[in-house]
């Protein structure tokens, strides 16, 4: 009865807290309900069904959800002063199902990786069907004496052991020639194991003595090979999903790495091609903020299927700050910005890569998003002048090409592995024609 009446509580808040308060879509706005002070909303509380003022709140008093959970708060449970408790009485509250899977979709929809919620979904629904077999399972062992009625077989009589046999009941001495027992856990756990057991065709199951017991032994080997075979399939394709990404990077490695060995390719190269997989690899699995997101070898794949306001924002959120600190685009108009973010693309280097060597054409700007860089030189660019790390800028003047300005005037090489964000002279003149006051502002820099 505790846990009873604990759940109906939960039910109640369920009904008067938190379901007027979800959110819902009207003519495709998003609708909120409104932040109101602590006074004010108990009084609301009180005036439920009088002040129905919110929109959330009409929306949720005229679904058929907020039906369904008026009629698990009929307290049927008065029928317990002349039934006892009967938990037949209580049947109501089924029609709070409909919250259970309402729970895991807002919990799915509301988590970036919900495959430990799918899981735990269809675990809940597996362990639940295992129940209702339990106790269907103890209701035929009552109507069955719990196995003290004998069968009549072969011309002997034997004890039906199929049935529970009542074990895991507490003995309650009344006198020396009354002994009543008392319901406890393992009652129920006994009965749980059997059904289990039964559904999981574990084997080594009493074999059934009638026909009741029959149709039951078949109805749970067929929920058994089909309900728990689809519930397991669901559960291997949640992870499966999950792994994706893992096993598509493992192929592409794999492929690449039979490539190399087919072409004979030196194995300091190919290890070359091992590290730049792993290291991909990494950024993707171990950051998960937006800036990491767009890390991945092709990020217009990544964020194509979006509209072209949130590439935007999602942009922007990464690059603008780095951008608008380039001495080359300070003073730029903000849109020109803008359309500049979306034409980054990430490039991952190596230890010891060549960025660039000193007197090449230049026909891109870098920023480096991680790692560091050396500007090098001397003999075999063994000697070190500067780092270069994370924010900082080469390459701007080489865009605009004034003046033979196109030319790189110093080598740069990766220290260790280092993540670049690439700026082609392509894309900055594809976007600055519709600027042309920016246009003149930058080559008066640049000159």
């Amino acid at each position: 009865l505790v846990l009873d009446y604990t759940c109906d509580l939960i039910y109640l808040i369920d009904m008067l807290v938190i379901k007027p308060r979800l959110r819902f879509m009207k003519g495709g706005i998003s609708v909120v309900r409104r932040r109101r002070n602590t006074y004010q909303f108990l009084e609301e509380i009180t005036s439920y069904l009088q002040k129905a003022r919110d929109e959330t709140l009409k929306n949720y008093l005229m679904s058929s959800g907020f039906k369904l959970d008026l009629i698990a708060m009929i307290p049927t449970d008065i029928i317990y002063m002349y039934s006892g408790p009967t938990p037949i009485w209580r049947l109501n509250k089924l029609t709070k199902i409909p919250s259970f899977w309402q729970l895991f979709d807002l919990l799915d929809n509301s988590f970036s990786s919900p495959s430990v919620i799918r899981v735990t979904r269809t675990l809940s629904y597996m362990i639940y069907i295992i129940h209702c077999n339990s106790c269907i399972y103890y209701l035929l062992s009552a109507w069955q004496a719990f196995g003290q009625i004998a069968y009549h077989e072969n011309g002997k009589w034997y004890l039906n052991k199929w049935v529970y046999n009542n074990q895991g009941y507490l003995q309650n001495t009344i006198d020396s020639n009354i002994r009543i027992g008392i319901p406890s856990g393992n009652a129920y756990i006994r009965c749980f194991y059997f059904t289990a057991a039964v559904a999981t065709s574990t084997g080594n199951n009493p074999a059934p003595t009638n026909v009741i017991e029959y149709v039951y032994m078949t109805c749970s080997w067929m929920m058994g090979v089909f309900v728990f075979a689809l519930l397991l399939g669901q559960i291997r394709d949640i992870v499966s999903n999950a792994n994706r990404t893992r096993e598509e990077y493992r192929r592409q490695m794999d492929m690449a790495l039979s490539e190399c060995k087919r072409l004979g390719l030196p194995k300091e190269l190919t290890n070359r091609v091992r590290d730049w997989f792993i290291y991909t690899w990494e950024q993707q699995k171990t950051l998960g903020t937006a800036e990491s997101t767009l890390l991945i070898s092709d990020e217009k794949k990544l964020i194509e299927k979006l509209p072209l306001k949130l590439q935007t924002d999602l942009a922007l959120s990464v690059h603008y700050n780095t951008l608008s600190k380039v001495q080359l685009f300070q003073d730029c108009d903000r849109a020109l910005l803008r359309d500049l973010v979306l034409k980054l693309r990430p490039v991952i280097f190596l230890p010891g890569d060549m960025i660039c060597k000193k007197g090449d054409v230049g026909k891109e700007m870098y920023i480096v998003n991680q790692g560091v860089l050396q500007v090098v030189g001397g003999e075999n660019n063994q000697t070190v002048f500067a780092e270069l790390t994370q924010g900082s800028v080469f390459g701007e003047i080489s865009l605009l090409a004034i003046g033979g300005n196109n030319r790189r005037t110093a080598s740069i090489r990766a220290k260790g592995y280092t993540t670049l964000f690439v700026l082609a002279k392509e894309d900055l003149n594809d976007v600055i024609k519709y600027y042309p006051q920016a246009q003149a502002l930058l080559k008066r820099k640049a000159a």
